[in-house]
């Protein structure tokens, strides 16, 4: 009798040992799939990241790019600038200077 006792004891702690194996299964699963998503969403973040830093790239490149041919082709505001001519009849004052002076002396 005490070996069925021992053997029915050990049949129901068996029993119960898989109804508990069987719960820390499914919680298990429940996280694995929550460490999933997590690990998903990361992943779609840095490559979210990486594309904003090519894009940044490329669009610095062309705006370098656009400069340059500005520059080179003097457009915008990398063109030349003219001189302003004054008014009147351009005359304006004579400077007096060392050769001005030499001639007057000589004649």
């Amino acid at each position: 009798m005490e070996k069925q006792e021992a053997l029915d004891s050990l049949q129901i702690q068996k029993e119960n040992d898989l109804l508990k194996l069987q719960a820390l299964t499914e919680k298990y699963q429940k996280y694995n799939e929550v460490v999933e998503e997590e690990k998903k969403r990361r992943e779609e973040l840095r490559k979210q990241e990486e594309q904003r830093v090519r894009e940044k790239l490329a669009v610095t490149k062309m705006q370098a790019w656009w400069r340059g041919a500005m520059v080179r082709h003097e457009l915008g505001p990398y063109s030349k600038k003219k001189k302003k001519k004054k008014k009147g009849k351009g005359s304006g004052k004579k400077k007096k200077g060392k050769g001005s002076a030499k001639k007057k002396k000589k004649k």
